[in-house]
């Protein structure tokens, strides 16, 4: 899933993600993440942590699986 607004409700329904990991780049002129997909997201049940507001987000651990996150978010100059 890429934070296009054309990702489909019906795949996050299906896979009820717990977390959801959003890599936003600096100047994107994308438009991404879509609010749409955000709030899709945040109804399915989703944490949502997004590189430009929570910084550096990593999947770390075995065999428990934990999201951390670390470092300043991206700020436009």
């Amino acid at each position: 899933m890429y934070g296009s607004r054309y990702n489909a409700e019906e795949f996050l329904a299906t896979v009820r993600p717990r977390v959801a990991i959003v890599s936003v780049g600096a100047h994107n002129s994308y438009g991404h993440p879509s609010q749409h997909v955000l709030d899709a997201l945040a109804g399915a049940g989703a944490s949502v942590l997004r590189t430009d507001l929570n910084g550096d987000v990593a999947v770390v651990g075995s065999p428990r699986l934990q999201v951390v996150s670390r470092g300043n978010a991206l700020r436009s100059p």
